[in-house]
């Protein structure tokens, strides 16, 4: 037991003294990207963290001068609208200024509707939707449809029409083949199955046991991203 404190306790410090120096990086070079992006990943390497005020503002600080970025469109930039309200309201006035000023820009529509999707998924939707009603070409919007869309013919829908708009999502042949399946769509789903199966036998030939890794979720994503170094490859 001593041992294993002392373990957490060794991790906790390893987290403490990134974060110190990463936020002196930042006071330094407030334009740099790379602390911000290395800061919000350490801030989650500790649960406890999550709801710390310093975080969140960190967060708004990132959106607020790289909103086009790609952290700021993934699981980084959540916040938990219950445990830090005024937080939330901050980020969401950005998003919302952001969406305002910017109509066009899919990067923006695709921060602001990942920003909603752990507290009004319905929000996400419409910010989505508006979007492609007014520019249907875009195929990581209908990607991200399909991902909120609970229906399963819908959403099957949307992600065949991102697979038809030129997707280069590494899971899209998941999402797809399971969709199929949800939506009862046999065919559909034979097709993306045997589809998914070559990709496996490719993969497995090149990258051997790392197709077994048995992490889930958050240490999933981190692992992913530690072989990869590509956040958009590791989601």
């Amino acid at each position: 037991k001593c041992a294993e404190r002392g373990l957490v306790g060794n991790m906790k410090s390893d987290i403490d003294s990134k974060i110190e120096e990463l936020e002196k990086s930042i006071l330094t070079t407030p334009d740099l990207f790379d602390s911000y992006d290395r800061l919000l990943w350490v801030y989650l390497e500790d649960e406890s963290l999550y709801n710390d005020p310093r975080r969140i503002n960190h967060i708004l600080r990132c959106i607020k001068r790289f909103p086009r970025e790609t952290v700021c469109r993934t699981p980084f930039v959540h916040i938990n609208s219950r445990m830090s309200p005024d937080g939330f309201a901050a980020v969401e006035n950005e998003w919302l200024k952001l969406l305002s000023e910017n109509p066009d820009d899919v990067k923006i529509a695709l921060g602001s509707a990942n920003f909603y999707c752990t507290k009004d998924l319905e929000k996400s939707i419409e910010i989505l939707r508006s979007f492609i009603d007014k520019d249907p070409t875009q195929a990581e919007v209908w990607i991200e449809f399909g991902r909120y869309i609970t229906a399963p013919k819908e959403r099957l829908r949307y992600l065949l029409e991102a697979e038809r708009r030129g997707a280069t999502q590494p899971n899209l042949i998941v999402w797809l083949a399971k969709s199929a399946v949800d939506a009862g769509e046999n065919d559909i789903a034979i097709k993306y199955a045997n589809e998914l199966l070559e990709t496996v036998n490719n993969l497995r030939a090149e990258h051997g046991d790392k197709l077994d890794w048995t992490e889930k979720g958050k240490s999933l994503f981190s692992k992913a991203f530690e072989t990869t170094g590509n956040r958009s490859a590791a989601s």
